[in-house]
């Protein structure tokens, strides 16, 4: 009898140890870690939701979205994703209309990350200026990516502006043939490599059918038995949320090491590529105003006042001046709005919120109506 009663005092003791560590894990999901995954206590043994608004589909620019609607949602937003007939988070839109038309490029920020459609900057410069505003952003999206879905798709739609969204924080960087996410995908992605004879357009696989970086590859992924054991964790229960937070979000090792700002810590390779894809949009679209706009993430704002390296901006500036372009560096003209940029992005995720929207396209709305 007193080992039963040995073993069942172990068994309660670590019961109400590890309800204990829940309730701390909860406790830290809902105030320090507001990012992290919260549970939804269900579960599905073969799992057919798609999580992603996107995935690989055109042989052309890779990445767009799948023509059906979407939510997207997190602790600190719910989002519906219309996507019109030519796969673009947009209202549907007709290829020949009034000329007075704009057409923004660009990536998760231009598309409205988080966002419902009422408070996107496009949506909200289509209803300022009484122009049409047409959005082909999309998430993931490179210059290189932008720059063919304009080419093979957007130039058909008379319109005679452009206005191209270019984030330093990772448009650089992803932008390379060096890069390659850590997500257990095949992808096909377009990318510009140099030589000696200039610049040639590549792919990173032979053919659009490689691709696992769509429904039936993300499917196929998830049913595996790990998978269904991480799920299962991930949706019953709370201390796997903080282990999977921490992990892919490791803190910097040196306390003193500056945080990366693609404003400051470019090279110039990724300059010369993104000034080459520029020159490339300017003459694919003869005769046509194009705007070049840069969006600031927070780091960019930590950095922009503690170091003496030569913004991107500036280079940018110097370039669009050279090529007929206009251009506008959003960090300083939000800088002067607000006192703390923090409350430009949303609590749990990087983007920018409602308010950064609103603020972005007054600072835009000027030119567009030159």
């Amino acid at each position: 009898m007193g080992y039963y009663k040995k073993i069942k005092n172990i068994t309660i003791v670590t019961i109400v140890t590890y309800l204990l560590a829940e309730l701390v894990c909860f406790i830290f999901i809902k105030t320090k870690f507001k990012a992290a995954h919260f549970p939804q206590f269900s579960f599905q043994y073969n799992y057919n939701k798609y999580d992603f608004t996107i995935a690989e589909l055109s042989p052309a620019w890779g990445t767009w979205h799948y023509r059906e609607d979407h939510i997207e949602k997190k602790q600190c937003f719910e989002a519906v994703y219309h996507i019109n007939s030519f796969g673009a988070r947009d209202k549907e839109r007709i290829k020949v209309a009034d000329t007075n038309r704009v057409v923004f490029l660009g990536d998760s920020f231009i598309e409205g990350y988080g966002l419902n459609e009422p408070d996107r900057l496009t949506d909200q410069l289509e209803k300022l200026s009484n122009k049409e505003v047409l959005n082909f952003g999309c998430g993931y999206f490179t210059p290189t990516q932008e720059y063919l879905v304009y080419k093979n798709l957007a130039k058909d739609f008379t319109h005679n502006t452009i206005v191209i969204g270019i984030l330093p924080f990772n448009d650089l960087t992803e932008d390379d043939t060096s890069f390659h996410e850590n997500d257990k995908f095949i992808h096909f992605q377009p990318y510009f490599q140099q030589s000696d004879s200039g610049y040639h357009l590549i792919y990173r696989e032979d053919d659009l059918s490689r691709s696992t970086f769509n429904k039936q590859g993300y499917f196929a992924m998830q049913n595996t038995g790990k998978q269904r054991m991480a799920r299962f964790l991930k949706e019953f229960s709370f201390w796997y949320n903080i282990y999977e937070f921490t992990r892919s979000n490791k803190p910097v090792v040196n306390a003193t090491e500056k945080p990366f700002s693609g404003y400051f810590d470019y090279t110039r390779p990724q300059l010369e590529k993104l000034e080459f894809i520029l020159g490339k949009l300017k003459e694919a679209a003869p005769g046509k105003r194009v705007i070049v706009v840069t969006i600031p993430v927070y780091n960019d704002f930590l950095r922009s006042g503690q170091t003496k390296t030569p913004s991107i901006a500036g280079e940018i500036a110097g370039f669009c001046a050279g090529h007929q372009m206009e251009y506008i560096d959003l960090l300083p003209a939000f800088a002067e709005r607000v006192k703390d940029p923090s409350t430009l992005y949303f609590t749990c995720d990087g983007h920018w919120n409602a308010l950064a929207n609103k603020m972005a396209a007054e600072i835009i709305l000027p030119l567009l109506r030159k």
